[in-house]
């Protein structure tokens, strides 16, 4: 308590000296609290390996909790942000990123939150295409589609179907690819951009239009390509960037 009353020095630039003393007093929730802060201004200063550390001694706090509920509700969210930034640092196929997400995904099945599920599920999704264990895929993309279907969620429906899409693009089945995209794309003014994380709609346009041309429909392509550099020229300036770099391979598969 002396050192936190300090002021906003300690608290504000160190946060990790902070939890390292809580930790040393068996104060968990506290400790925890403070490794979170001190891993978002790492990863603030893309600092993914420092901050990916200060995560997982968070984690490895949470077995001093002595509430049951309390380590429940607190690991799922840390394990998907420990993933997300494992695979920042080390890699999609790394051994820490994997071990962190099958942990988060044997989790999410004891779950009741659709949106956390749904968080996981996409980060599954991301690890194993990101490392062209195409076939790995397969079971988040149908386990998003199983809860959309069940829940009537629009926003597993749509990740699922593009995970299903990309998916069937990078193993050359372009009508199932087609089918899937198309099937995403399909909820038009009802897309729930904030819940979707796997870079919906840019990417679900730019694997479309490449599937597009694939088939033999290259007007058609460069129809939503364009309208995707369009769509997002006032938006987020990444999303932008993303679909200008999509445009080019789209117009490198045409030659």
């Amino acid at each position: 308590d002396s050192l936190a009353s300090q002021g906003t020095v300690v608290i504000d630039n160190r946060p990790e000296i902070l939890a390292k003393h809580f930790s040393s007093a068996g104060r968990s929730t506290e400790a925890i609290e403070q490794w979170q802060l001190a891993a978002a201004r790492a990863a603030a200063n893309w600092s993914n390996v420092e901050a990916s550390s200060h995560l997982q001694l968070a984690v490895d706090a949470l077995s001093l909790l002595e509430e049951i509920e309390e380590r429940r509700l607190r690991e799922l969210p840390l394990l998907l942000d420990l993933g997300n930034l494992q695979r920042a640092a080390y890699g999609s196929g790394s051994a820490q990123a994997f071990a962190t997400l099958q942990r988060a995904v044997a989790l999410s099945r004891e779950d009741d939150d659709i949106e956390t599920t749904l968080k996981i599920r996409e980060a599954e999704f991301i690890a194993y295409f990101g490392s062209a264990r195409l076939a790995e895929c397969i079971p988040a993309a149908m386990e998003l589609l199983r809860i959309g279907e069940l829940h009537s969620n629009a926003a597993c429906l749509i990740a699922g179907h593009q995970c299903y899409g990309m998916q069937k693009f990078s193993v050359g089945d372009m009508e199932q690819a087609k089918n899937h995209l198309e099937k995403a794309l399909g909820f038009g003014d009802t897309w729930p951009l904030d819940s979707v994380a796997v870079q919906f709609p840019t990417a679900a346009e730019a694997y479309l239009s490449w599937t597009l041309h694939m088939l033999g429909e290259s007007d058609k392509a460069v129809e939503i390509s364009d309208d995707s550099i369009a769509r997002s020229e006032n938006g987020v300036a990444y999303s932008h960037a993303l679909s200008l770099a999509n445009a080019c391979y789209l117009h490198q598969f045409r030659g």
